[in-house]
């Protein structure tokens, strides 16, 4: 993890400023057993926005990711998810907010089939009072087109079989079940392939379009499209070899 301080670098210009936002931080810091995760920082995400957080491992993605999506509680500064405040009610920002693509929290069990993680994820999200879900619905099959644009989802393909795109992919779509307003999704890159990570990063902006707000991490920039706003979690120079006087320091910039 990074040990130093963090400073704003999310600037929005004076027209994007006027839009609502989905997330608004100020000094935003989590502070561990072995000292600071990330922060603190500033940070300005417009409703309907994907902004990519991008930072080498140790650099608190996850955490912060976790932190937006009312899952961590921030440790100091103040936090504002989806008009709600996230240190006062972080139970009502979950409500509102969904994961994909964390380690331990939304994992596929490879044992099973892709239709039946997707009735598995109803039974949990959708209410009782709706009728269940059908992979017929036309609601869905639309969230389908979002997520997976012109290529198929085979339903009865063992989650074992799927490739890593179809794999982040459905992960996504699971999220969306529950029809929230903002998703966090980590480890983008878990999907190698340039061009294929590239068709990940697309989706999301797919599903930006349905109204939402995503907030993504990965390690690089490099496939992400030119249209994603960037936040990158970087050393601001070389460090030094970390000294009781020295903290390593850290700074973000965005990329248009």
């Amino acid at each position: 993890m990074l040990t130093g301080q963090y400073v704003s670098g999310m600037t929005l210009n004076v027209l994007e400023r006027t839009l609502p936002m989905a997330i608004t931080a100020r000094d935003l810091a989590v502070t561990g057993g072995r000292g600071p995760v990330f922060g603190p920082l500033d940070l300005d995400v417009p409703h309907g926005w994907v902004v990519a957080i991008v930072g080498p491992q140790g650099s608190g993605r996850t955490s912060l990711l976790l932190t937006l999506s009312g899952r961590m509680r921030p440790s100091s500064g103040s936090l504002a998810v989806l008009d709600t405040d996230a240190r006062k009610n972080p139970r009502r920002v979950q409500r509102h907010c969904a994961v994909a693509g964390f380690s331990a929290i939304d994992t596929l069990d490879e044992g099973l089939r892709v239709s039946e993680v997707i009735r598995e994820r109803a039974d949990i999200v959708v209410p009782l009072w709706r009728r269940p879900l059908h992979a017929t619905d036309p609601a869905f099959e639309t969230l389908v087109t979002d997520v997976f644009g012109d290529d198929p989802l085979e339903l009865t393909a063992p989650i074992a079989s799927l490739s890593a795109l179809d794999h982040a992919r459905l992960r996504v779509l699971l999220a969306l079940i529950g029809d929230p307003e903002l998703v966090a999704v980590d480890d983008v890159d878990t999907v190698r392939d340039p061009a294929e990570q590239r068709k990940l990063w697309q989706a999301l902006q797919r599903v930006c379009a349905r109204g939402l707000t995503v907030v993504a991490a990965a390690t690089s920039a490099a496939a992400i499209p030119g249209d994603i706003r960037v936040v990158r979690l970087a050393p601001e120079t070389t460090p030094p070899e970390p000294t009781p006087t020295a903290p390593v320091r850290a700074l973000i910039t965005l990329e248009a």
